[in-house]
């Protein structure tokens, strides 16, 4: 079961608050402010007499933007969804929503997946909070070749995913702990070498966890044999040169294989993925760096900063498994 706390009103920081934010009881201007956000969209107020309460709060990656979102009394929305798929998940609430053919009653157990090309319509309960990711089609559809080949290519979503367990409740824990980040998530959009990881977390993540026409296809790769030889191309690549904005995918795509391919020959060979080798191998020029500034030169925080560690809570227990101290113990041992 994947359970939230409710989010209420005014003394509690909102999701994504520190963000691109907004805050409108004017049906005219939410309308016009979601068009340029996300797309323009209908909106009806289903409670006779009530106002709109609206909060929007958006961070927006390269290719893809997370949005907290809620309207207040219950209301019925018609997005006009082109080129995106929206992947939108109740923090508190209830509702409705149509794709096509396809139809759900959306819960926070029951996260919607709806299709780029197929009309939406969505019925909100009273005091509904959602998250909405956006993610744009044709990043999907590269990152579903990049994990598999074009043997299946990625065509439909189903318009429902339940997050009770497996994939879909790692994915869900994953973008709800993302936005906890708070102040910390403008670093991560903005930093080169993070966002693109975490673009690729929340896009191979979906791919896993949503059932689509690709299901059941995305561990099948006639490519992946564990291949030292490989291992010792990626691993020389990125010891090279760890400050290059990587991800997973784009190795792949490079050595003619599939992540998924590169993954498991990573896993054979080093008993780490691919990402966990290239965290290590910054992880390394961060202390190098630390421990050769002089006093008062360089702070924690922007070393780790510029090697793509925004959290600095989990960089630091990170650092401490690696080297036994904590990075501010070799910054202060620097001469």
């Amino acid at each position: 079961m994947v359970s939230e706390p409710e989010m209420p009103a005014s003394k509690i920081e909102l999701p994504l608050q520190r963000c691109d934010a907004f805050h409108s009881q004017d049906p005219d201007e939410v309308q016009e402010r979601m068009a340029q956000k996300l797309c323009p969209h209908e909106l009806e107020v289903l409670e006779r007499g009530a106002r709109l309460d609206a909060h929007f709060h958006f961070a927006r990656f390269r290719r893809m933007g997370l949005m907290y979102v809620q309207y207040g009394p219950a209301v019925r929305v018609k997005p006009n969804v082109t080129g995106f798929v929206p992947v939108q998940m109740h923090l508190s609430g209830y509702g409705k929503a149509r794709c096509g053919k396809q139809q759900i009653c959306a819960n926070p157990e029951r996260v919607m997946v709806a299709n780029y090309d197929e009309p939406l319509e969505m019925w909100l309960s009273r005091n509904s909070t959602l998250l909405l990711t956006r993610l744009e089609w044709p990043m999907l559809v590269e990152a579903s070749a990049d994990m598999m080949g074009d043997r299946v290519p990625l065509r439909r979503f189903e318009l429902g995913m339940d997050a009770g367990g497996g994939y879909p409740r790692i994915w869900v824990s994953l973008l709800v702990n993302l936005v906890r980040m708070r102040g910390r998530l403008d670093a991560a959009c903005m930093n080169p070498l993070a966002a693109p990881l975490v673009e690729e977390l929340l896009i191979t993540g979906l791919l896993h966890a949503a059932r689509s026409n690709c299901s059941g296809h995305l561990a099948e790769d006639p490519r992946c044999s564990a291949s030292s030889r490989l291992v010792g191309q990626v691993t020389e690549m990125i010891d090279a040169a760890p400050q290059e904005p990587y991800t997973v995918s784009d190795m792949a795509r490079w050595f003619n294989t599939s992540a998924y391919a590169l993954n498991t020959a990573f896993r054979t060979c080093r008993g780490m993925t691919v990402r966990q080798y290239l965290r290590h191998a910054r992880l390394q020029r961060v202390y190098g760096e630390l421990r050769d500034y002089g006093p008062g030169e360089a702070t924690v925080d922007e070393v780790a900063s510029r090697w793509g560690f925004f959290d600095l809570s989990e960089f630091t227990a990170r650092y401490r498994a690696e080297f036994g101290e904590t990075p501010a113990e070799t910054l202060s041992r620097a001469t």
